[in-house]
């Protein structure tokens, strides 16, 4: 008897352990699904929506702007959550106001000039006004910007909406990416465009070796996209993609994954950005066109949390850079060229102002003294938000949001206030050359 009651304790045992198992499983299982839903529930409560919405047009010999009197949502899942309506022009920005006596100043640069992070009120051009109105100089101010263009591309901004507008100051907002924003060929590798067939203005060099402009292929650009391998049609890939557009919690917990493990979040995106930019150089380079430009440069040789920016605008800050490097510079010196001959045409006056983000990345300042440089050989003044906001003892890590990197509203009061003082410590800026009218005279 003794014997069978051991064999029946025996043969229990796995069934327990089974069932308790089984129990353990379940219950973790129900502690997960409680706790995403409460996530749920609470980043429901919490954030005004889930989805961005950036409707945008085309427009030939410009390229992309937001759709006029479109609204935009936009978010990183952490800073910020913004709406806003583009201008009839399709630029978030107030259209400049005819104010009697006022100096006229037009802002030009990419999404820090944009600023679709925070409301219109609190961008540069509305705090530029305010400080006009509080120290007796008013400002009359146009802002025209779009994320991820330089000032190659910014050419048509000037000529089609910002001209009409008879600014006596145009005032270029110069950030880090600048540099390789004025380059057919970085702008190919960072965003699929073919560099014969580009979505923007750019630049290239003839068969004497002379810089001649590169204009929008308005028809053709869609036709000529590079073509690389991805994961993203792919069941993982689709199926992040999709609680990414559906699910607040998870939209939020993958921000924080790719923060704390790029890799898994790689995996799950289907995108192995390194791979992407490697890819499309590889492409680039095999054109007899651009074998030389592209040598001595790996896109892929980073390893760092933004591929992208490591791969195309750190170089800039290197003592010795590749040649598609230096080539970049050589088109945005021609930018410069371009735009201060458009100022002295119009009667205006050319102004730069140099963020703080200059400096990213670069300890030894190389890219911000190269920009300097610039600036120097064709005589256009220089602000340097960074010198500025040193000087008032501004903390630089209040300038920028903490993941995401543009303006915060102080970043943008700031940036405002050392193109003041430069406006106010050089009144002769806001005078019309002799036998214009002064800025609002009809």
């Amino acid at each position: 008897m003794a014997e069978t009651s051991l064999q029946a304790a025996g043969s229990a045992r796995p069934a327990s352990v089974l069932r308790d198992t089984l129990i353990s499983l379940v219950t973790t299982l129900i502690c997960i699904a409680v706790f995403c839903a409460a996530g749920e529930v609470y980043f429901r409560a919490t954030r005004p929506f889930l989805a961005t919405q950036w409707p945008l047009t085309f427009v030939d010999g410009v390229g992309f702007l937001i759709t006029p009197g479109g609204t935009i949502r936009d978010t990183n899942n952490i800073d910020y959550w913004s709406q806003q309506t583009a201008n009839a022009q399709g630029f978030l920005a107030d259209l400049p106001q005819e104010t009697p006596g006022a100096c006229r100043v037009a802002l030009i640069g990419d999404s820090f000039v944009q600023a679709v992070q925070i409301p219109i009120g609190e961008k540069i051009g509305a705090r530029l006004i305010a400080l006009g109105e509080k120290e007796k100089l008013p400002l009359a101010v146009g802002a025209y910007g779009y994320g991820g263009t330089g000032q190659l591309n910014q050419l048509p901004f000037y000529d089609r909406y910002a001209r009409a507008f008879a600014p006596r100051v145009v005032v270029l907002v110069y950030v880090a990416n600048d540099f390789a924003n004025n380059s057919a060929v970085l702008e190919s590798i960072r965003s699929g465009i073919d560099p014969d067939h580009p979505h923007r203005m750019f630049a290239r060099r003839n068969a004497e070796g002379a810089i001649v402009p590169l204009p929008v292929d308005d028809k053709g650009w869609r036709d000529h996209m590079l073509k690389v391998p991805t994961r993203e049609g792919r069941f993982i890939p689709r199926a992040n993609m999709w609680l990414q557009t559906h699910s607040y919690f998870y939209a939020w917990a993958f921000t924080k994954l790719a923060m704390v493990s790029p890799g898994a979040a790689v995996f799950l995106a289907g995108s192995d950005r390194n791979a992407v930019l490697e890819d499309r150089a590889e492409l680039i380079a095999a054109r007899p066109a651009y074998r030389d430009v592209m040598e001595g440069w790996d896109p892929a040789r980073t390893t760092g949390t933004n591929p992208t920016l490591q791969s195309m605008d750190v170089p800039f800050s290197w003592e010795k850079m590749p040649p598609v490097f230096r080539e970049a510079m050589a088109f945005s010196g021609y930018a410069l060229d371009q735009f201060k001959a458009r100022a002295e045409r119009d009667g205006a006056q050319l102004v730069i102002l140099s963020t703080d983000n200059m400096r990213a990345f670069d300890p030894g300042q190389l890219r911000f003294r190269r920009l300097q440089a610039l600036a120097a050989e064709r005589q256009i003044p220089l602000v340097d938000m960074t010198a500025f906001m040193e000087k008032r003892g501004y903390p630089e890590g209040e300038a920028t949001f903490a993941h995401d990197g543009h303006w915060t509203p102080k970043g943008h009061a700031w940036a405002a206030e050392a193109l003041f003082d430069y406006f106010a410590a050089h009144p002769a800026l806001c005078q019309p050359p002799a036998g214009q009218p002064a800025s609002g005279a009809s």
